[in-house]
């Protein structure tokens, strides 16, 4: 479903993403929550990883594997990437897609050590 609306601006695709994991996990990234004042979203996608040519970095994620991730801390969210790696070695990402994420990320506040972890 495509967020796009001319009359209302809004500049964002919802997308799904399907990751299965290799020997080094997912292949991307994960940036903010809830402590850090911005969104769960993706922070770096590693070239030769699964995520590659599927997730990009500011990706917003929205739910893992059909749980919403709204509003959730940093560690819940690693938490639920985790658990859906070792139980199932894949995946189901809803993430939000905007055109112009840096009106969302505070640039400022990415710039300061956030806590990001690879999975």
């Amino acid at each position: 479903s495509s967020g796009i609306n001319a009359e209302y601006g809004q500049d964002y695709d919802d997308v799904q993403i399907d990751l299965q994991r290799d020997n080094n996990g997912f292949g991307f990234r994960v940036i903010g929550g809830e402590e850090q004042g911005i969104p769960v979203a993706v922070g770096h996608v590693l070239p030769d990883g699964p995520a590659n040519g599927q997730l990009q970095v500011y990706d917003e994620i929205r739910s893992v594997n059909g749980q919403s991730v709204l509003g959730c801390y940093h560690t819940k969210v690693l938490e639920l990437i985790n658990n859906a790696a070792s139980l199932q070695g894949r995946i189901t990402l809803i993430v939000r897609r905007h055109k112009n994420p840096e009106l969302l990320f505070n640039m400022t506040a990415l710039n300061m050590m956030l806590p990001e972890n690879d999975v």
